[in-house]
């Protein structure tokens, strides 16, 4: 499902710099030529420092410009499409850091283009397969190899006008930003900018849905609480090896069912977030969990409009992760939390849980689901779970490192034949 909210910041993202290169290039191209000296990357000299921002907005030509623009958007669309905060801070790492290592030890030339960036995010594109080791990430790899595969050559020393130093460190530096960050911005906290602007304050704004889980409004956390809007959250059940689910124990400041057992991770998807984005977050800010897979498994309208408590209408969307922890529990809103077998759970009173966590479960456990618990149909105890878990095979590094070695000696031997 494709959040609307979050493809339009994206596309705003890729395509307001897109934009931004173009509208700087020309201006120093045909406008101002000086701009472009200006803006350029000049090798140890204080008058270049400028360039380590500036090189990748200004090129030396209109051909210059067009080569570097097509990939740009190919490579820069797969970047953006993890979000848009994190497309713009991986690329203005890729920058910084390429750009500073080539100040230092670049060609006394005057350094311009954006292919530096475009290098990096090569880089970093077939880096992050290795390290999150998932099917959809080994995919991206093997495409941009495919495509793109020949670009390495543009790293080696050659003469001209061709700035191979800013390829190399632009290459350099998306590798290295692929192993520092996480499936999210830099921060680690918030996966797009509007969600940061919004947690600053004490009141973020969150996507206010239909019936339909069709976007239909933005407004402040406590008008949703108030009014009892229809809105988006995410639930994120944690499965460890032996089969146990980990339940956490909401805090008393909670502003829904506070001091109740809470089966999944999760919370409320903010605005500018799509469901995948605000999982990753939440696992990480309310248990620590980084690139760790996040398994989308259904979607479910919950309702609950008990007397005594507020009116709470959601659509959820239910993830599994399998972790054996250890975690780091959110004080602010997990109080407690530990591992418990499935037929304790369901053995125990629903009142001591979440509402929706409850539903959820059950609805997980009917659903079918590959890598969730099976029940066991003998007649003495037919609403009892084994606590045998089968876990579908995953893509391991092995197979990442064999399936990239493949595509690029493939990719190689074409151009050699």
């Amino acid at each position: 499902m494709i959040d609307p909210v979050a493809l339009k910041s994206r596309a705003a993202a890729l395509a307001g710099a897109v934009c931004l290169i173009w509208l700087v290039s020309l201006f120093g191209l045909y406008v101002h030529p000086g701009l472009t000296y200006d803006l350029a990357l000049l090798p140890r000299r204080m008058d270049g420092l400028p360039g380590i921002v500036g090189m990748p907005f200004v090129h030396g030509s209109l051909h210059h410009l067009l080569a570097n623009t097509v990939p740009l958007i190919i490579l820069g669309g797969l970047l953006v499409a993890r979000g848009a905060a994190y497309f713009l801070l991986v690329c203005a790492a890729i920058a910084v850091i390429g750009g500073l290592v080539l100040w230092l030890l670049g060609r006394d030339a005057a350094h311009v283009g954006a292919s530096g960036v475009i290098f990096g995010i090569f880089g970093f594109l077939v880096t992050r397969a290795l390290y999150e080791r998932s099917l959809r990430s080994a995919l991206v790899a093997l495409a941009v190899i495919a495509f793109y595969g020949t670009m390495i050559f543009g790293v080696l020393p050659q003469g001209g006008h061709v700035s191979w130093e800013g390829h190399l460190f632009g290459l350099v530096a998306g590798i290295v930003v692929a192993g520092r960050v996480r499936h999210r911005p830099a921060s680690g906290k918030r996966s797009t900018c509007l969600v940061a602007a919004a947690r600053m304050t004490s009141d973020e704004r969150v996507v206010i849905v239909d019936k339909d889980d069709v976007p239909i409004d933005i407004v402040p956390r406590s008008v949703m609480r108030a009014q009892g809007l229809r809105h988006r959250t995410t639930g994120i059940f944690v499965l460890g090896s032996d089969g146990r689910l980990f339940v956490q124990r909401r805090t008393e400041t909670k502003d829904v069912y506070p001091g109740l057992l809470d089966l999944c991770a999760g919370g409320v998807v903010v605005a500018g977030e799509s469901y995948e984005d605000s999982a990753v977050r939440e696992a990480q800010e309310e248990l620590g969990i980084v690139d760790t897979p996040l398994e989308p498994v259904f979607d479910v309208h919950f309702e609950d409009a008990a007397e005594g408590r507020p009116t709470t209408r959601h659509w959820c969307r239910v993830f599994l992760c399998h972790h054996d922890g250890p975690f780091t529990l959110q004080t602010e809103e997990v109080a407690s939390g530990e591992f418990v077998a499935i037929p304790d759970i369901l053995a125990d009173d629903p009142a001591h849980y979440t509402p929706d966590s409850w539903d959820a479960l059950r609805r997980l456990l009917a659903s079918g689901a590959r890598g969730v618990f099976t029940r066991e149909t003998d007649d003495q105890q037919k609403d009892t779970l084994s606590e045998k878990l089968w876990y579908p095979s995953r893509v391991n590094a092995f197979h990442i490192v064999a399936f990239l070695f493949a595509a690029a000696t493939l990719v190689l031997g074409i151009v050699v034949w």
